[in-house]
């Protein structure tokens, strides 16, 4: 999330607080990526166009999000090889703008089944 929108920052605060809600375990939210020594994946968030965290992965991992590229309102989402340095393996949701980016942590959140923090 380094570097996005204030709405994606809440969103992702939110997604923490599901996540937490639904497994019991209080994920660690910071807005830059280390090498974690936790085990489990990590989830990378961010806005194309707008996170340099995330054009750090497209570029890694060369990714190729065309498909959301310029469009309104989409989100791709997808586990990833070596997105960073020093993280083996992470899942990473990548918003084409603020509202793709905010919309695919609500609709992951909807999906593991927390509504909570958005009704």
């Amino acid at each position: 999330m380094l570097h996005d929108w204030p709405g994606v920052h809440l969103a992702a605060v939110n997604f923490a607080a599901d996540i937490q809600r639904v497994t019991g375990v209080q994920p660690p939210l910071t807005n830059f990526t280390l090498a974690s020594q936790n085990s489990g994946i990590p989830i990378i968030v961010g806005t194309l166009g707008k996170s340099s965290l995330i054009a750090q992965v497209v570029n890694a991992t060369q990714l190729d999000v065309s498909a959301i590229d310029g469009k309104w309102e989409a989100f791709f989402a997808r586990q990833v090889q070596n997105p960073l340095p020093g993280i083996s393996s992470a899942y990473v949701i990548i918003g084409a703008d603020k509202r793709g980016t905010i919309f695919a942590l609500y609709d992951h959140s909807e999906q593991f089944g927390s509504f909570s923090s958005y009704s």
